[in-house]
């Protein structure tokens, strides 16, 4: 992490972290910009924080609030975490737009590097899965991660309602024939 010694809190979270990995098959740790609050997370530091103390064990993955995420996009950059998710994509447009925008903010070699993502979690994103999987821009978006809460909040229906089940489905089966890895968030 730095040279400094870590604290026992912080060995007892590597630790957690190796067994969600070799035990449970996590992939990554998933954070947003805003963190649940509502609020901008000022300078990263939580962000930055939990990248230093997870590398070598899980790569960060980090949920920007939109595809012209500037800002966002260039202070993760910055902070070197290893995926970059575009929330609430609703159009193909909006993959065209978070494209552009990782072009416009982040440095060609590092952006080869980086796992670029896109959160489908809506009605919207639903009945647009098609034309979204068409862009010609999703050459250049690695992972899809269903989000459950706010497809079923979206639709008025809980979380494990077969409708809701279906929807994540489809976008699943979709999403994996397009070649794109897929994870599912907001599962109980």
């Amino acid at each position: 992490m730095t040279s400094e010694p870590l604290t026992p809190n912080e060995v007892e979270m590597r630790r957690l972290m190796e067994e969600l990995r070799d035990k449970h098959g996590a992939v990554a740790i998933k954070l947003g910009t805003t963190e649940g609050t509502g609020r901008p997370l000022g300078r990263f530091e939580l962000v930055d924080y939990v990248h230093r103390l997870s590398l070598g064990i899980l790569p960060v993955w980090v949920k920007v609030p939109g595809p012209e995420a500037h800002y966002e996009i260039k202070q993760l950059s910055r902070i070197g975490v290893q995926g970059i998710i575009c929330s609430m994509t609703e159009s193909a447009y909006a993959i065209w737009k978070f494209v552009k925008t990782l072009h416009d903010e982040v440095e060609s070699e590092k952006l080869k590097q980086i796992v670029k993502g896109m959160n489908l979690e809506s009605a919207a994103s639903y009945e647009s899965i098609d034309s979204i999987l068409k862009a010609p821009e999703i050459k250049e978006i690695d992972h899809v991660t269903v989000g459950t809460h706010d497809l079923s909040r979206a639709t008025g229906r809980s979380r494990d309602d077969p409708e809701v089940r279906k929807m994540a489905g489809e976008i699943t089966r979709k999403a994996q024939a397009a070649g794109l890895s897929v994870s599912v968030s907001g599962v109980e």
